[in-house]
């Protein structure tokens, strides 16, 4: 997922090849507002779950947790998020945290030209 800032900021995803511009809404969103990873443990009971922006439709149905990490650029700029998912609830502990982490640091050099 990543930010689009040329109008209205929208957050994009790939659909099918196509890209689909979607209101800033929903565990994105509060992934970019704070700066700050989201570790969800069980997406269907946190309050912040909005199925229509925090799920794809290529998505497993058995999704159960979501570990969401900003992706920033220039002069900490959010650019993207990066969303992982698992069938497990509570599939994400510190230590994947972290390790995560590192790609997002990669990620976010690959696209700090942004």
């Amino acid at each position: 997922l990543w930010v689009d800032r040329a109008g209205p900021p929208t957050l994009n995803r790939v659909e099918n090849g196509e890209i689909v511009a979607l209101p800033l809404h929903g565990l994105a969103c509060q992934c970019i507002d704070s700066g700050k990873e989201l570790s969800v443990s069980d997406l269907q009971a946190f309050p912040g779950f909005i199925e229509e922006y925090d799920t794809l439709p290529d998505q497993p149905q058995n999704s159960a947790s979501m570990l969401l990490i900003p992706i920033v650029g220039l002069h900490q700029r959010p650019i993207g998020v990066l969303r992982l998912l698992s069938a497990t609830e509570g599939a994400f502990d510190s230590f994947e945290v972290h390790s995560i982490n590192h790609i997002r640091t990669i990620a976010a050099l690959g696209l700090g030209s942004v």
